[in-house]
């Protein structure tokens, strides 16, 4: 780890700010095609550990218009594609009339036979180690779906054989079946409390849909040693490879993180003044934070946490108080994570 250090303190990216490193994750090498084909650089390094040989299996969302070329360029590289379906955006009045829908965690849309895909749609797409592979991963990594306006959600049993599929190691995967229930647990807060030391930048996992986390699924603790064995063989690999990329997700990994539960994630551009405070200049939402919460923050230019309270400072100025409460769908509880 000593020379990738003395890389990054050489590197153009030493001084960047957070949105110039997010810019700067773009691969140049033999992968490189990816980031045109996928439109940016949202899941490379789970994309580099399948090509690498790292890991079986992973899923991402290709542009219809682009399917065909990404399959060419993946297959170009020995590896097998499968699809599920295309993915069209919903409409707002929808969200209105489904039973559950508040359950969702991340994708509302409607879902199309591929070949009825129109250029607009997204493909949601398996790229594995074989074709075998790719077909076990597509018959278990289906989104929940919606019948007659009612909301259907997939097995535990097919979530744990998806994770296995994607390569996750098994203390992560019995971690999630444990802790994945939105309804009175926050998984990113269960991991931190089981974490009693420093927690390691390689397992950072927020930052994984902009395309620098190493590791995809959330660790079972922020310093699992097989979570950072896993992201240290992918970490090697990009460094051979892709090493402006490597450098600029090492710089974003250790910056500070809030995360207020599995939506709610904030990269703050700064430093730690106390275990519970941190001073930045940017603040930048890593997945689905609502735009007043991000607003709020961006207005201001320190944090600190204060119980479950989240206080948000202009200088010596309090700008805002933001409460966050467990009694909730996807329970609120804030983390200022440090990975200096």
């Amino acid at each position: 780890m000593k020379s990738i250090v003395q890389h990054i303190d050489t590197a153009p990216v030493a001084d960047a700010s957070a949105s110039e490193l997010l810019a700067a994750l773009r691969p140049r090498g033999e992968l490189s095609p990816y980031y045109q084909l996928v439109s940016g650089a949202a899941l490379f390094p789970q994309f580099t550990a399948v090509a690498a040989g790292l890991r079986p299996a992973m899923d991402c969302w290709v542009p219809a218009r682009n399917l065909d070329g990404f399959t060419k360029f993946a297959q170009g590289l020995g590896l097998a594609v499968s699809y599920d379906c295309a993915f069209r955006q919903l409409s707002v009045e929808s969200h209105d009339r489904v039973v559950g829908v508040e359950t969702l965690c991340t994708t509302f849309a409607e879902g199309i036979r591929v070949e009825n895909a129109q250029p607009g749609d997204c493909v949601h797409t398996f790229v594995a180690d074989s074709k075998a592979t790719a077909e076990r991963a597509r018959a278990c990594g289906w989104y929940p779906v919606v019948v007659k306006d009612r909301l259907f959600h997939k097995p535990v049993v097919d979530h744990l054989e998806f994770g296995r599929l994607l390569g996750y190691p098994d203390c992560c995967i019995a971690f999630f079946g444990k802790s994945n229930n939105w309804n009175k647990t926050n998984s990113y807060a269960e991991a931190y409390l089981k974490t009693p030391w420093r927690c390691d930048h390689r397992t950072n996992c927020f930052g994984k849909n902009l395309g620098f986390s190493l590791t995809f699924h959330i660790p079972c603790r922020f310093d699992c040693e097989r979570t950072i064995d896993q992201s240290n063989a992918l970490l090697k690999f990009l460094w051979q490879h892709e090493p402006d990329y490597a450098a600029a997700c090492l710089k974003l990994l250790r910056k500070p993180v809030l995360s207020l539960n599995e939506r709610e994630i904030i990269l703050l551009d700064g430093t730690f003044l106390t275990k519970d405070r941190v001073i930045y200049r940017d603040a930048l939402d890593l997945f689905s934070t609502p735009k007043d919460v991000v607003q709020t923050i961006k207005s201001g230019n320190v944090v600190e946490l204060r119980g479950q309270y989240v206080l948000v400072f202009h200088d010596s100025d309090l700008v805002d108080v933001l409460e966050c409460r467990c009694d909730r769908y996807g329970p609120r509880i804030p983390l200022l994570i440090d990975w200096t």
